[in-house]
């Protein structure tokens, strides 16, 4: 089969998901990516496996502009009518919807994505009414649609999507345990890390609130932000706002990097990520527990998962500084075998619950599915 995969990212796609585009092309599969050009592209493209090909469709992935989605769509159909694909998956909203759209209109099967229900889940009033219809009746085109978490399932099903078309990843979209590997913490000097998009509600201004109350009473405490300035994001923080916490000194801002385990295998790391944001299943409290690092996260669907509270890290109540506060204060009241203990734990709910290997077995019961049902319509048709 030739399967193609639209992603708003060529590198959060590979990230996330060239394990299972590995494992489809070893069953004898041609994968084709289908992206929008982003700098630094150069450098993901040369590690995509032989039988994966990148087809670039420019979009705006955070665009408003309905002229230029109706562009992304048109593109979309031109690549669809070359490449002549046999399945098509789709990832995050726009593709969901102008992919999924493209391939109904081709009668090419797809699958969609749901990997958190973000922005289009938590805006308000009557635009965010509108985004929220369009985007259930978008993911009803798809043959399955993948959630990563039963409360994103809940809510689409009262949305009013079929709730038979829906497959709950348990784990997530799982993770090589081996390209993560455990590494035994220390924690003798603690760091506590947040990987994550610069957005207020990933819990932002709760981090930098707590990382000046510690530092008064721990100063060589340090407290570092790893992830992407994203100013055009409605909730982005502004460089100038970033700037000045970094002037304070009750941060550092790291930049981003395309090398996570590197930032995570400094033994002293516990990952921290105070989100309100509404997440599937976040991948660097995934990545952290495989690495065997402590988790500080709040009590909200795609984050909770990764914590037994007071067992592998702590969960604090959302949008509550003084919530994070008191769990990173308990974190440095511990024992040091108590801390190490922690990380220990956190590897082990990585293998027993977000291995990739599990999720590569989804993707084949899902395309098996599709194609034994594709070819029951076919005879159908003859028969007719």
């Amino acid at each position: 089969m030739r399967i193609l995969f639209c992603c708003n990212t060529l590198h959060g796609f590979c990230n996330f998901r060239l394990d299972v585009v590995e494992h489809l092309i070893g069953k004898g599969n041609e994968a084709v990516i289908v992206y929008p050009h982003k700098d630094g592209d150069e450098a993901t493209l040369k590690t995509l496996p032989n039988g994966c090909r990148a087809v670039e469709c420019r979009m705006s992935p955070n665009g408003k502009s309905f002229l230029q989605d109706v562009g992304y769509f048109f593109r979309l159909l031109t690549v669809f009518r070359r490449e002549k694909p046999d399945l098509v998956f789709n990832y995050t909203i726009k593709p969901n919807i102008y992919g999924g759209l493209a391939a109904k209109l081709k009668s090419i099967p797809s699958v969609a994505m749901a990997p958190g229900l973000g922005y289009s889940f938590s805006r308000k009033g009557l635009f965010g009414y509108v985004l929220r219809k369009l985007y259930v009746m978008a993911l009803g085109l798809a043959k399955t649609v993948f959630v990563l978490n039963s409360s994103d399932l809940d809510c689409l099903i009262k949305a009013g999507l079929n709730g038979k078309r829906i497959v709950l990843l348990n784990g997530g979209e799982g993770i090589n345990l081996k390209r993560f590997p455990y590494i035994e913490g220390e924690f003798s000097n603690p760091r506590f890390l947040m990987v994550s998009r610069l957005l207020y509600d990933k819990g932002y201004r709760e981090f930098v609130s707590v990382a000046k109350r510690v530092k008064r009473i721990y100063p060589d405490i340090r407290f570092e932000i790893v992830g992407t300035i994203n100013e055009h994001n409605p909730t982005g923080v502004p460089t100038s706002e970033l700037d000045a916490d970094v002037r304070s000194g009750c941060i550092r801002y790291l930049g981003y990097s395309d090398d996570i385990f590197r930032e995570l295998s400094d033994p002293n790391t516990i990952v921290v990520l105070p989100s309100y944001y509404r997440e599937g299943m976040n991948r660097s409290l995934m990545e952290a527990c495989s690495c065997g690092r402590p988790v500080i996260t709040t009590n909200l669907p795609g984050l909770r998962e990764f914590v037994v509270d007071g067992e592998n890290g702590f969960l604090a109540e959302s949008q509550d500084a003084d919530s994070l506060y008191d769990k990173i204060k308990a974190f440095l009241e511990l024992p040091a075998e108590s801390r190490v203990l922690m990380g220990y734990r956190s590897r082990k709910i990585a293998e027993a619950r977000f291995d990739v290997e599990e999720v590569k077995s989804v993707y084949d019961k899902t395309i098996e599915r599709i194609i034994s049902d594709s070819d029951v319509q076919k005879f159908c048709q003859k028969i007719n």
